[in-house]
């Protein structure tokens, strides 16, 4: 299969290679079909590193935007940046100026990356913010290890506790869990990638 073709796979590999390919900070571990608010959410792909978390979104030719405002607010409180590819055909239909500065948007026109708005990495001040790419085990977990008791203490103590929780450690925890995902992908700027020499902008 061409990589012109709009896909979601290619949508979604063209959007990974434009943001590696513009990106200073870009070692960490990727996980397509990331879900999180305890299975009830589910972004296309994210990626994890050691300083913030990026989701992705891709619409190809046979999708709908239907879901893809309420999408694009969620991701964007619970992510340090929110990238969206979309394909060409819905330029004229889709008006990013109403999302906020985290959010960047992509349009795939048969296989290159147009960069319609470019987003920026923004840490969310509210630590509750991160606490959804957890689930309930882990977040427990979290609590007590960093304020050293037990795991019950961190269950009694849980919405005194997680306030004070620093986001570093939040930042820790979630990508220990992407980690042990199952098909997970690491990578670097110094992996090779197909799909980097097919941006125009």
């Amino acid at each position: 299969m061409e990589i012109t073709e709009s896909t979601e796979a290619n949508l979604r590999e063209a959007a990974i290679a434009s943001w590696r390919r513009r990106s200073k900070d870009i070692d960490g571990i990727r996980v397509d079909e990331f879900r999180f608010f305890n299975g009830l959410c589910r972004a296309d792909s994210a990626i994890f590193r050691n300083r913030s978390v990026v989701a992705f979104e891709v619409k190809s030719k046979s999708d709908s935007l239907k879901k893809l405002s309420n999408q694009i607010d969620i991701y964007n409180n619970h992510f340090d940046k929110v990238i969206i590819c979309l394909d060409l055909c819905f330029r004229k239909r889709f008006d990013s100026s109403k999302y906020g500065e985290r959010v960047e948007v992509l349009y795939f026109d048969k296989g290159k990356v147009i960069v319609e708005r470019r987003g920026k990495t923004v840490p969310h001040d509210n630590v509750r913010s991160y606490a959804a790419l957890l689930n309930s085990s882990e977040l427990v977990g979290l609590i007590a290890k960093c304020h050293k008791i037990t795991r019950r203490e961190a269950e009694s103590n849980f919405e005194d506790l997680i306030d004070k929780t620093p986001r570093s450690e939040f930042i820790r925890a979630i990508y220990c869990r992407a980690q042990n995902i199952n098909k997970i992908r690491y990578f670097s700027k110094t992996l090779p990638n197909p799909l980097l020499d097919q941006e125009a902008v």
